[in-house]
């Protein structure tokens, strides 16, 4: 909107040709100031994006949620995730696994988000005339496991990573539970990875009400190259550009972890999260190659995972640098048309705070004020 600021009167004589002559100059400024074209108007400021984090274990503890922390970061939602949905042979049946066991309650005054982790084996097996049966046996343990904790929740949260062959499977899947959260006041969000942002002409937008972009792991897993399957600036660039002008509103999820891709003979044998330097040496059995960079000398087991001698282990860590790189990228991606309304760190757990000062947290989730 175009403010002008009021003119001071200006006394003109009351009589006389002079008098007449300055009535009309004042007349002609006044319509000249008007007929000015205006000048381009910014655009309307969008919200500040909510801040919140993932809890992705098994165990909720007194400790997981560091009180300060959430204070200090001005958290207000917690994406809680439930437990996952896999496809058992034995049973030919999608069964749930691994839920979240409750030691400790909920911090008081946060927006809790339930997230439910679904393989993508499970569609490409589970009967098309069943998916809305999955869905409600779904969403019946979903309640099921809130209503134990006293938990209301207005959003629930779908992670599936689907392909081509599962896609309309795990959409009818999307849309039954999306029908059953709305008949209650209740919207559903599905993850998102950055291909299927670029590409979504090919892997369609899910049937939801908001997308949560995963900006991260889109780099390729290497047993022997430099790290950056977790986060790379290439990459992210490549597919940034396409977060404008996608169909959904987003919320936007950022990388707080680090893993460590065991490898052998130059081919990746598996990844082990949330695994660290201190944790290989006390093992005794590795050698340390460079920063980050080990060898077996030995057989030895280490997280449920073989080693033998002369595999190796790569550290990739995301340090708030490279964090706040992402969060860059992904802000010009957005190019001020797709606000983020959530932004999400992942994921809440003392070994990944530990590496990150909250100074440094603050200044990443700043970005998005």
């Amino acid at each position: 909107m175009l403010s002008g600021r009021k003119e001071a009167g200006t006394r003109v004589p009351t009589r006389g040709v002079w008098g007449l002559l300055a009535i009309c100059l004042c007349v002609i400024g006044i319509g000249v100031f008007f007929a000015r074209p205006r000048p381009p108007t910014s655009p309307r400021p969008h919200s500040p994006s909510n801040r919140a984090f993932y809890f992705w274990k098994t165990q909720w503890l007194a400790t997981s949620a560091p009180a300060q922390t959430l204070r200090d970061l001005g958290i207000a939602r917690l994406y809680l995730r439930l437990f996952d949905v896999d496809w058992d042979p034995s049973l030919h049946a999608a069964q749930p696994v691994a839920p979240l066991s409750f030691s400790a309650p909920l911090p008081a005054g946060l927006d809790i988000v339930p997230v439910v982790f679904i393989t993508n084996q499970v569609f490409l097996h589970q009967s098309p005339a069943d998916v809305n049966g999955l869905a409600s046996r779904v969403l019946r343990k979903i309640d099921a496991m809130l209503a134990a904790q006293g938990i209301t929740a207005a959003e629930v949260q779908l992670d599936c990573d689907w392909s081509s062959g599962t896609r309309a499977r795990y959409f009818t899947f999307l849309a039954g539970l999306r029908t059953a959260l709305a008949a209650r006041g209740q919207r559903l969000s599905a993850t998102l990875r950055l291909h299927q942002i670029k590409y979504a002409a090919r892997t369609g937008v899910p049937p939801v009400d908001r997308g949560m972009l995963m900006f991260y792991n889109f780099g390729p897993l290497s047993a022997d190259g430099p790290p950056g399957s977790i986060y790379n600036t290439e990459d992210a660039r490549r597919y940034a550009a396409y977060i404008a002008g996608y169909a959904l509103p987003l919320d936007l999820s950022l990388p707080l972890f680090s893993w460590a891709v065991h490898g052998r003979e130059g081919s990746v044998v598996g990844v082990i999260e949330k695994l660290d330097a201190t944790d290989i040496e006390q093992v005794g059995a590795f050698r340390r190659l460079a920063d980050g960079h080990y060898r077996a000398e030995r057989g030895v087991f280490l997280r449920s995972h073989y080693f033998i001698e002369g595999d190796e282990l790569r550290i990739e860590e995301t340090t708030s640098h490279t964090t706040l790189q992402a969060a860059l990228t992904a802000a010009r991606g957005a190019d001020g048309k797709k606000p983020f309304g959530t932004i999400a760190l992942f994921d809440l757990d003392p070994r990944n705070l530990r590496h990150h000062a909250t100074s440094d947290l603050q200044n990443i989730l700043a970005v998005f004020r």
